[in-house]
């Protein structure tokens, strides 16, 4: 029998069983505790985690591990890059890798804007698909005048 070539775990939480010795008229203890946000692991054949994320889903509070569906499929059309379909009653999410275009975009979003600027720089110096750094140097300039302003009117309202 071949090894499986891979695994998937989409999520693990222990049994609670505090509700066993439990005897109550009251239907607000008897009900159901509200699940914990999903989140997404990737894991290596070796059992090291390589990646996790918390998933956006709408109602997540109400839903169990049997409400969640995980789906494969072909980004590309060429059967190169595989992405995936996480869906649940009210959403669906599209799972794919993250390329350095995300990270930049990440860091951005974050008002990492020396960062994402320097991941600009070793994207153009490997030669690599860059993107233009004009929008995110003028956001950049936008914050430090924003930061300067801030620090200059709490400057000018000591004694």
């Amino acid at each position: 029998m071949p090894a499986p070539t891979s695994l998937l775990v989409l999520a693990y939480t222990p049994t609670d069983t505090s509700f066993l010795h439990e005897a109550t008229d009251d239907r607000t203890v008897q009900a159901r505790k509200s699940a914990e946000r999903p989140e997404l692991r990737i894991i290596s054949r070796a059992g090291e985690e390589l990646s996790t994320d918390a998933l956006s889903v709408t109602g997540f509070q109400a839903w169990g591990c049997n409400d969640y569906i995980l789906a494969d499929f072909d980004q590309d059309g060429a059967g190169k890059t595989k992405g995936y379909l996480v869906l649940s009653p009210k959403d669906v999410i599209v799972v794919r890798p993250r390329d350095r275009k995300d990270h930049i975009a990440w860091l951005v979003e974050r008002k990492r804007y020396e960062e994402a600027l320097e991941q600009i720089e070793i994207m153009e110096s490997e030669g690599t698909e860059t993107i233009d750094a004009t929008e995110i140097g003028q956001r950049y300039i936008e914050h430090l005048v924003g930061e300067g302003k801030e620090i200059f009117s709490s400057r000018s309202e000591l004694p």
